[in-house]
């Protein structure tokens, strides 16, 4: 991964001047950038219980679905954000009521099966 021969300079925090600065200005310490969590966003546009489709195009989500989900995710496939834009008449909607549980499994599973 890229990210992993990436360095930078090695900081401080200078009370006086209440600023990050770099630690040696004169000849700059470069340390590898560490990189604890690698997150990965997803949308989905949500039409029911059965129609999800991943990663829509701003057309599709501003006029063909009427709702909209916003994942954040770890590596380990655990939740860090989570939006969900639903449209009003989807409350208590009874032809296809959107059981969102079930919802955010259906695109952990999609998301899974896009790797």
């Amino acid at each position: 991964m890229w990210m992993c021969v990436v360095k930078i300079p090695r900081v401080k925090f200078d009370q006086d001047r209440n600023q990050v600065i770099l630690s040696d200005p004169s000849k700059p310490d470069l340390i590898p950038l560490e990189i604890k969590d690698v997150l990965k966003a997803y949308s989905f546009a949500i039409f029911n219980q059965e129609k999800i489709w991943i990663d829509p195009t701003g057309f599709e989500e501003d006029t063909l679905c009427p709702g909209i989900l916003h994942l954040i995710i770890d590596q380990d496939y655990q939740f860090r954000y989570v939006n969900y834009l639903a449209p009003s008449s989807s409350i208590n909607h009874e032809d296809s009521p959107i059981i969102f549980s079930d919802m955010l499994r259906k695109c952990l599973d999609l998301v899974k099966g896009s790797l």
